[in-house]
């Protein structure tokens, strides 16, 4: 008795179907080794070359820090503008001198380093990249003063213009000086600009 043609070529196809699967389970197997060793070998890699270097901080410095406060009118004594550990702020004096100072922040105002002293009424702060910015409202007028925040720095000013500033903004480096009927300036403080 002979084995039927039709049995022998089901005996060859689940042979060749088991072959098939095998070479399958094997591909698979090396693709997964080969990514299990990759990732590792990089991890291991990673460790060994970058152990002793300071995790890059994702916060700003307190260098790029942009701000801006409108003084208030009335009690020009109240506002601040606090940056990155410290606080701005400004006094006027019987004379009628705007004296505007830092302190550390939360600190005592008697312990004040002034920054910037003009006659006339306060009407704003600014700061960003390491300078700070006073905005006086002087007879009809506006003034900003510039001054570098630190030790023995001489304030400047950088811009006047006719019109009584009565809010201040501070955005992508551009200070913005409002009147009571639209903006009187936008003035670009970023580079050598301010």
């Amino acid at each position: 008795m002979g084995t039927s043609a039709s049995r022998v070529d089901r005996r060859e196809g689940s042979a060749r179907a088991g072959r098939a699967i095998s070479i399958a389970a094997v591909v698979v197997g090396a693709l997964l080794a080969a990514i299990a060793f990759f990732v590792l070998g990089r991890a291991v890699l990673d460790a060994l070359l970058y152990s002793d270097e300071v995790p890059v901080s994702t916060s700003k410095p307190a260098e790029t820090d942009a701000l801006a406060v409108t003084v208030d009118p009335d009690d020009p004594s109240t506002s601040t503008l606090d940056v990155s550990g410290r606080s701005f702020g400004v006094s006027v004096d019987d004379g009628g001198t705007a004296r505007f100072y830092r302190m550390a922040a939360e600190g005592d105002a008697t312990d004040a380093t002034e920054l910037v002293a003009v006659s006339g009424d306060p009407a704003g702060m600014a700061y960003t990249g390491g300078m700070f910015y006073a905005v006086v409202n002087v007879g009809e007028g506006y003034e900003v003063w510039a001054c570098s925040d630190s030790q023995g720095a001489l304030a400047t000013c950088v811009s006047s213009g006719p019109g009584r500033v009565v809010a201040v903004g501070l955005e992508q480096g551009v200070l913005t000086l409002e009147g009571e009927r639209g903006v009187l300036a936008s003035l670009s403080l970023d580079g050598d600009d301010a």
